[in-house]
């Protein structure tokens, strides 16, 4: 009996967190700024919810990142805690391209 109470209690408060965890990207994804690149080259200050596929991005350090995309140019160690729950930075810089032979 108290091995069902324990796995009960566990289940909810996994629930609880997955919501807040939902909540809090949902938040994040509409209210950051990005830093998108114009056509001439500069950069205008514009909401995530503003950026398309296509667009280019520059994540300055301690900035937090506006939305899913690849690595361009340079290199970062980010906190993915607030998606993956790692407190540990990751690694993350441009994908190896396979050239023609």
């Amino acid at each position: 009996m108290v091995h069902r109470l324990l796995r009960h209690l566990r289940g909810g408060a996994g629930r609880s967190a997955r919501k807040a965890q939902a909540a809090t990207l949902r938040k994040t994804r509409s209210e950051t700024p990005a830093h998108r690149r114009c056509d001439d080259g500069s950069f205008e200050e514009v909401g995530s919810s503003a950026l398309r596929a296509g667009d280019v991005i520059v994540v300055r350090e301690g900035e937090t990142i506006p939305g899913d995309g690849d690595v361009i140019e340079g290199v970062a160690y980010v906190n993915e805690a607030v998606i993956t729950g790692e407190s540990a930075p990751v690694l993350k810089e441009r994908a190896p391209t396979s050239e023609a032979a």
